[in-house]
């Protein structure tokens, strides 16, 4: 598991996504985890123009913390964000 301070860092990147990608605007939160060097979360989304500007700005933001991954899919039921990886800036995997 990542340290406090790494953790913490984690929750304020995921608030800062759930800010700018509200559940009223149809960008649900399905889930997450943080498991071996990786915080993985999940939303189904209904277009992938916003999330895909605010995990821009995300990377922007955040780079220099973490490395930062994310894949965007899109099936009949939307788009669905995953991947933000969690390495320090020493670059060792957080588990």
């Amino acid at each position: 598991m990542p340290n406090e301070k790494d953790y913490k860092l984690l929750d304020n990147i995921e608030e800062d996504i759930m800010q700018e990608l509200k559940d009223s605007d149809g960008y649900l939160n399905i889930g997450g985890q943080t498991a071996k060097g990786d915080r993985d979360i999940y939303f189904a989304c209904k277009d992938f123009r916003k999330p895909s500007n605010v995990f821009f700005k995300i990377l922007q933001n955040y780079s220099n913390a973490f490395e930062i991954e994310y894949d965007i899919y899109k099936d009949n039921t939307g788009s669905r964000l995953r991947d933000l990886k969690t390495t320090n800036e020493e670059g060792q995997l957080l588990t």
